[in-house]
């Protein structure tokens, strides 16, 4: 495996240590992940920008499941709340999450990179950060360790004292009706989802969707609820497959490298919050992370995730707003949202405080 002074451990095989490992070129990488086989179990969702898919295409072959240029909002009876549109072309892109990963996993390997499946960390050894130990007390060591493992409450608290978590869970069906594909969907509904929201997101030509929601309780029953409603207003022909896991909603980490160990993903609990999406954060850090650990400086790093970490935060913020006063959340979505329709102000996937920047862009035109 090389010279430990000339190696980098990435503990996890998710896209957040794949894609740090795309940009290493000067050290070799030894990536630790616990599954057996990459991109799975698969994760929900996968709705990204068209900067962020850009990111990733850059760099592989990216499987589109949908390509979204609206975004409809709707109540807990399936009425339509409002609709954004994009002016400037797609709003969003679906892609196919474990597909994502098998391709970056080729792509890795290829630059002479090691990914060790089925080989779980147990810890961090060391006041360096420069070992992980594997199970069977194996030691592992390197000149840094960046922890990319998603939500891990044994590594979390190496970068954070307190981040908050819901369970996302999702199912993709086979419907009777075709939905329009062009637009992803979300239910806003005390009923259906009170810490989050349902989405319904078409997939390929419309007669396949991914369902889905997000809560601290009862997500599974809230789901299958959900689910209920979508059969009897368009009709599920089958459930295809299932899909779960924890979605981090901030506040997102105060520091990004620890004792030499850097983090990348929701383990910093980077995650835009109101949409509960990680790649975004990724395609941010994924670069200043690799200069990091090839010794190129930690300024840049720091620099990046402090002005990532103001977004996000500010993202946090308005997120609780929405959660705590959903109703009054409602009413200003739907001014939003007309003021999108006159195409007085363009919404933006990724910075979801351009939300309120069209709010008040509405208020001031009004005075």
């Amino acid at each position: 495996m090389g010279r430990e002074d000339n190696r980098v451990v990435i503990v996890g095989g998710g896209v957040a240590g794949l894609f740090t490992a795309l940009h290493v070129k000067n050290h070799e990488v030894i990536i630790v992940e616990a599954s057996k086989r990459i991109g799975w179990p698969p994760h929900c969702s996968g709705i990204v920008s068209t900067n962020t898919y850009r990111e990733f295409k850059e760099k592989v072959d990216v499987v589109v499941e949908s390509i979204y240029d609206k975004a409809v909002f709707l109540d807990g009876k399936l009425n339509p709340i409002c609709t954004i549109k994009s002016e400037k072309g797609p709003l969003a892109v679906k892609i196919a999450r474990p597909h994502l990963e098998e391709e970056l996993a080729v792509v890795v390997e290829n630059n002479g990179h090691k990914i060790l499946l089925g080989s779980r960390v147990k810890e961090i050894d060391g006041k360096e950060g420069k070992c992980v130990i594997t199970g069977g007390g194996k030691h592992l060591c390197g000149r840094h360790v960046v922890v990319a493992t998603g939500w891990n409450p044994p590594f979390a608290s190496i970068f954070s004292k307190y981040c908050e978590k819901i369970l996302g869970v999702e199912v993709h069906v086979e419907l009777n009706k075709r939905l329009e594909p062009n637009g992803f969907i979300t239910i806003h509904s005390n009923k259906i989802a009170p810490d989050f929201f349902g989405w319904i997101a078409p997939i390929y030509d419309g007669r396949r969707a991914a369902i889905g929601i997000a809560d601290k309780d009862n997500a599974m029953h809230r789901l299958s609820h959900l689910v209920k409603i979508v059969d009897k207003k368009i009709g599920v022909r089958r459930i295809l497959s299932r899909r779960g896991g924890v979605i981090v909603r901030g506040p997102p980490s105060k520091n990004i490298v620890v004792r030499r160990i850097a983090g990348i993903g929701d383990i910093l609990c980077a995650s835009k919050p109101f949409t509960g999406g990680g790649l975004y954060a990724i395609t941010k850090l994924a670069s200043s992370v690799a200069k990091y650990v090839e010794d190129k400086g930690e300024e840049e790093l720091v620099e990046v995730w402090e002005n990532l970490r103001r977004e996000l935060l500010a993202q946090y913020y308005y997120t609780k707003f929405a959660i705590l006063l959903k109703d009054l959340f409602l009413l200003l979505l739907f001014i939003t949202c007309r003021e999108g329709e006159k195409g007085t102000c363009e919404i933006d996937y990724d910075n979801h405080t351009s939300l309120i920047k069209c709010l008040l862009g509405s208020i001031n035109d009004k005075k």
